[in-house]
């Protein structure tokens, strides 16, 4: 059920202020993680590294179930899809990219730039699909 009601006195998965809240909080690790990886610099280690790109996934699988719920329960406007859509774009140039990082030697600087760039741009765009998500049970 896709609400921003309370059940039972416990936060459902699909109230807007805790999808937006957790987002956001796996933004600001995935954020500190980068900025811990560059400053010790490569070779980085297998743990720091799967925990930078697993943080970004989670981020990525709760966009995209919460938009497959709400497309499923009460169907997406344009907007809504052109954000999704958006941001699962700057996902995949943001995860892309990170792998780039990782497994070339030199790194070429246009993969540098967008790896810098790109997790702005996944902020901008994940926020606005959550915000353009549906809440509630009647049709958008």
């Amino acid at each position: 059920m896709l609400s921003s009601r309370r059940n039972e006195g416990r936060c459902e998965m699909a109230d807007p202020w805790l999808r937006t809240a957790i987002a956001g909080g796996g933004f600001i690790l995935v954020f500190a993680s980068g900025f811990w990886l560059a400053h010790i610099g490569g070779p980085y280690g297998i743990g720091p590294v799967a925990v930078h790109k697993l943080l970004s996934a989670g981020i990525l699988i709760l966009l995209a179930v919460g938009a497959h719920t709400a497309n499923k329960t009460i169907g997406l406007t344009a907007l809504a899809w052109a954000a999704v859509v958006g941001a699962v774009a700057a996902f995949v140039v943001m995860i892309g990219t990170g792998a780039a990082l990782t497994a070339m030697n030199p790194i070429p600087a246009a993969v540098l730039t967008a790896h810098k760039t790109a997790p702005y741009i996944t902020v901008l765009f994940t926020l606005a699909a959550l915000a353009a998500l549906p809440h509630g049970s009647t049709p958008p």
